[in-house]
Formats: structure tokens, sequence, C-alpha cells
């Protein structure tokens, strides 16, 4: 018989095997919640290696920081940080300042 952690690990390993740039940011959060350490990581990685096509989420912006983020240019953090200003420039405009001054200008 299967035992409950067992068949946790079986749904954290099927959406691993199906994770794309397209569900890693959900999978990361659901995994932080439900606590899988390997599924979190994965997750998190996959976002950090997919930022430029998921910066319209919010949440996204606290990636900005993370010595893990790859872009091919920091050009494209400044894009990203654009794109997700003008998603919402109402609501968003205060935070603007703050996340230009994260950009690694190099």
């Amino acid at each position: 018989m299967l035992l409950l952690e067992d068949l946790v690990e079986v749904a954290f390993d099927f959406m691993l095997s199906h994770m794309s740039p397209e569900n890693c940011f959900v999978i990361w959060k659901f995994s932080a919640v439900v606590v899988s350490t390997k599924t979190r990581d994965s997750a998190r990685r996959l976002t950090l290696q997919n930022f430029e096509e998921l910066s319209v989420l919010q949440e996204l912006m606290d990636f900005i920081e993370e010595d893990e983020l790859i872009v091919k240019h920091e050009s494209d953090v400044y894009q990203a940080i654009v794109r997700w200003a003008n998603h919402d420039h109402l609501e968003r405009r205060a935070e603007l300042n703050q996340l230009l001054t994260k950009i690694s200008y190099q």
C-alpha cells in the first residue's frame, strides 16, 4: 500500500517532469507551501532562468537581486521592469524607482 508521503512524492515527480517556463512559477509557489524542497528548488531555478518571459508577475520582481538570475544583458532586466510597470502603471508607479535602482549597470 502506498503511504501518503509516497503519493506526494509521486505527484511532485510528475510536476517536475512536466515543468516548463509557463508553469514553473506556479509550481515554485505551490511547492513552497507544501514543503517540497526538491520541487521548490527546481521550479525556482527554472523561474530564474526564464525571468524575461515571466516578468509581468509582480512576485518576480523579488528575483531581480538574485545572483542566480540568468539574463543575456542587464538591459533585459530593465525591459522586464518596464513591462511589469506598464502592466498596471497606476499601481506600480510608486515602486518603479526602487526597482530601477536594483539594476546592475556595468
